[in-house]
């Protein structure tokens, strides 16, 4: 099992790598340093006969092909040469156990074909081919979460080493199983953990100290916040009052958090959030 790094050129790529050392050193695991080639490779093989006008001369269309394989063979270059770098930057962090793919297609065919090889998925809150303004999403992102299946850490532009997490928690599955994953595995060690629950004002579950048992047994200190009010400014609030550089939330929460992922709630927690965000599905 790998931690899956996928980099571009956008600014997030050194904050992406960066967490994946930070992850890797936490749990013991090695790195998959991922670049994604949108483009799908050209070559002789492609019929541009239909691209071009009817009485286009044998000469235009293979002109065509040597401009589509130069352009080809450019990117799968470029690729390359930013994994390399990148790579050389993972292993001056202490970290031998790395790879490096170069993949065509997008980053949901890779996790499609290769998830099963990963333990936590990185990728920046934008690409670089995404609208740079703080108030965007990469296109992909939700995209991403849902169909991963794994651990998602969406990484903020300025990595800051994680010493403190805030875990949004409710009593729905998918908060159930970022507590488990977080009490198996040493990803939040030496860390001061917040476990907020955002409260309808009339009861507090049970299962919320159990969750705090259960991570206070893998030998994490944890603190309950038990707080009212409108779901995005809570957690939000309480995040940045603990000073944490990681907020964990589960998708497909608790009622109040219905919508987490597929609704308005997650886009404007991952838009306004000013840490990275580990999501669970």
């Amino acid at each position: 099992m790998s931690i899956f790094a996928y980099i571009d050129r956008s600014r997030f790529a050194d904050s992406v790598w960066r967490h994946a050392v930070w992850a890797a050193k936490q749990l013991n695991l090695p790195i998959e340093i991922i670049h994604v080639l949108d483009h799908p490779f050209v070559g002789a093989h492609n019929d541009y006969s239909a691209r071009l006008t009817l009485d286009a001369s044998d000469a235009a269309i293979e002109e065509r092909v040597r401009f589509d394989a130069e352009q080809n063979r450019i990117l799968i270059a470029g690729g390359r040469l930013l994994l390399d770098t990148v790579t050389a930057s993972v292993r001056a962090e202490g970290i031998d156990q790395v790879s490096q793919r170069l993949f065509q297609g997008s980053v949901l065919d890779h996790l499609q074909q290769h998830v099963n090889e990963a333990t936590i998925v990185i990728v920046g809150k934008r690409g670089e081919g995404a609208n740079q303004d703080s108030q965007h999403l990469g296109r992909n992102i939700e995209r991403v979460v849902r169909e991963a299946h794994r651990p998602v850490l969406i990484a903020e532009a300025q990595f800051s080493p994680p010493r403190a997490a805030t875990i949004a928690w409710d009593t729905g599955k998918s908060s159930g199983e970022a507590i488990h994953f977080l009490a198996m595995r040493p990803l939040l060690r030496g860390m001061h953990t917040k476990l907020l629950h955002i409260s309808d004002g009339q009861h507090v579950p049970p299962a919320l100290h159990d969750a705090k048992a259960h991570l206070q047994g893998s030998g994490l200190t944890v603190e309950i916040d038990i707080r009212p009010g409108a779901v995005t400014e809570s957690i939000l609030a309480g995040a940045d009052e603990h000073g944490s550089q990681l907020l964990v939330i589960g998708a497909y929460g608790h009622s109040r958090i219905r919508h987490l992922v597929v609704g308005s709630t997650t886009t404007e927690i991952l838009m306004r959030a000013t840490s990275s965000v580990l999501v669970f599905h």
